[in-house]
């Protein structure tokens, strides 16, 4: 051979292209996988409803107050009922949470990804109810007469509230 540098040059640079090549397939099949970990993650994610903040009990009371106004003067004076509904809330005074979370491990393919699950005890304290009792707030057109005012409330427990973070 007549030019034996020139030769294992030659015989380096294909060794390196055929690595490279190699490095740039494996790179390939762990980006692939990389996103198919991501999707199985938001997969699970999305059957367990998502991250959740917890929020306590409250107790809702929803009213509604009627009463006859006049509108108008002389012959046009007619009688329309008015409506009004608003909700009172009481937040308990002391709530006391007990909880534990286990890990779940869910299965996607060849994807193991790990859920949480919550058990939670809430115990909730209200002293007093008053903040459920309605107000006259209403500045009656009769001088603050009630005669004809007619008021129906109905108590809820409200449900459990949850946000995601």
């Amino acid at each position: 051979m007549r030019f034996p540098l020139l030769g294992k040059a030659i015989a380096l640079g294909a060794v390196t292209l055929s690595l490279v090549w190699a490095l740039a397939s494996v790179s390939g099949i762990v980006a692939e996988r990389q996103g198919r970990l991501r999707e199985a993650q938001r997969n699970v994610a999305d059957s367990l409803a998502t991250s959740q903040s917890l929020l306590g009990p409250v107790l809702q009371r929803t009213c509604s107050e009627k009463w006859d106004t006049q509108q108008g003067e002389g012959k046009d004076r007619k009688t329309v009922t008015e409506q009004r509904e608003f909700t009172l809330l009481a937040v308990p005074r002391k709530l006391t949470a007990e909880a534990s979370a286990q890990t779940e491990p869910r299965y996607r393919g060849i994807f193991r990804i790990n859920g949480f699950a919550l058990k939670a005890t809430l115990t909730a304290e209200w002293p007093d109810l008053n903040a459920l009792q309605p107000k006259h707030l209403l500045a009656c057109p009769d001088k603050g007469s009630q005669q004809g005012m007619t008021r129906t409330c109905t108590l809820h427990l409200a449900r459990f509230t949850t946000t995601t973070h």
